[in-house]
């Protein structure tokens, strides 16, 4: 009986042991240091499209935030964890306006400043929180009256992307991978 009695306390024990061990290695109640704060996240948004955030919210890993720019409204996602730019649209909503009977004091006059463009090493920084590696080429490009700079950036796995940056909101407009490696492939193929 004493026998048995052991036995079970041993397999309780062990049972014990590999429950604390489980809690220590993937229990963690407290979020990730990696996760962006609330104010870092405002930070972040402000630096790179210099408006007035009216809300943000955390939900599923991500940021919602309300922008303000130039009597226009922004909607933004943001990775909590990378910073990255989710998506960034622009909503229908405009800034309140005085009614046309009203006549806006000198305060209230909305004026309207021209666009803060993107310099080329903002817009190189903001294409390496995309992707890491080394800048190989930048060039600025105008389309449909709409400026955006790309930035070809060569990876540690020997792949290239080329990003798009729109020019005065600093939005990541597209990347684009090559991978020198099935180019290879294909050229040693043609052979």
């Amino acid at each position: 009986m004493k026998k048995i009695s052991w036995f079970w306390a041993a397999i309780c024990s062990l049972i014990l042991i590999i429950g604390f061990i489980s809690f220590q290695q993937f229990g963690k109640l407290t979020p990730s240091s990696g996760v962006l704060s609330e104010e870092e996240a405002k930070k972040l948004v402000k630096e790179r499209y210099q408006g007035n955030i009216s809300s943000i919210k955390l939900a599923n890993q991500q940021y919602h935030i309300e922008l303000e720019r130039q009597s226009h409204f922004y909607s933004i996602k943001l990775d909590s964890a990378s910073g990255k730019v989710l998506s960034f649209t622009q909503t229908n909503n405009t800034a309140a306006l005085p009614m046309p009977h009203q006549t806006p004091s000198k305060q209230d006059e909305i004026t309207e400043e021209t666009p803060k463009k993107l310099t080329e090493s903002d817009a190189v920084k903001i294409a390496l929180t995309q992707v890491q590696g080394e800048v190989d080429e930048t060039w600025l490009e105008t389309e449909n009256n709409q400026t955006y700079y790309f930035i070809k950036i060569e990876t540690n796995d020997d792949r290239e992307a080329t990003l798009q940056i729109h020019g005065i909101t600093g939005a990541v407009m597209s990347v684009a991978w090559d991978d020198h490696e099935s180019k290879q492939n294909e050229n040693d193929d043609d052979d």
